[in-house]
């Protein structure tokens, strides 16, 4: 019985590890939409955490954040790789993607009226992302939001 005890407790931390059977339905609640897999659970911790800050120029901090910054920290502390600069910097950085090869953590790049790119987030699957929203702060939007799809820059990967 002991030893089945350790063989179910080793495959639990196993799973979790791997980002299977990670609880789904946390994140479905604190995020709004129903989150069908966590394939990075620090990332989805680390925006958790974040949720609702206030958005500021040029902050770094739980007082106020803005888009690069808040990417760059989420980026830092989910996958350990110390990356900056603007979103227009980051995105030239990237390797870019298309949306059918998007993975959970993958940045996502925007133009807002600009020919550059001048937004980006972070992307959690099933086709939401995370970012910084000048008037709302920290927040998740759906990427087929006709605001976010006309403006969709691409998916970055971190060279």
């Amino acid at each position: 019985m002991k030893r089945l005890g350790i063989i179910l407790l080793f495959c639990c931390v196993y799973m979790v590890c791997n980002g299977q059977g990670y609880d789904t339905a946390y994140y479905t609640q604190a995020f709004g939409y129903r989150v069908t897999s966590v394939s990075q659970p620090r990332l989805f911790d680390c925006v958790d955490l974040w949720l609702g800050t206030k958005y500021r120029l040029a902050g770094s901090n739980e007082d106020g954040i803005d888009c690069s910054r808040f990417a760059i920290t989420i980026y830092n502390y989910a996958f350990g790789q110390n990356i900056d600069g603007t979103a227009d910097e980051l995105y030239r950085s990237c390797t870019i993607t298309k949306m059918f090869t998007a993975a959970q953590g993958d940045l996502i790049f925007f133009k807002l009226g600009r020919k550059r790119v001048s937004h980006v987030g972070i992307y959690l699957g099933d086709n939401k992302f995370a970012h910084a929203s000048s008037s709302k702060g920290i927040i998740i939007s759906d990427v087929n939001e006709p605001y976010w799809k006309n403006r969709f820059a691409g998916f970055g990967v971190i060279k």
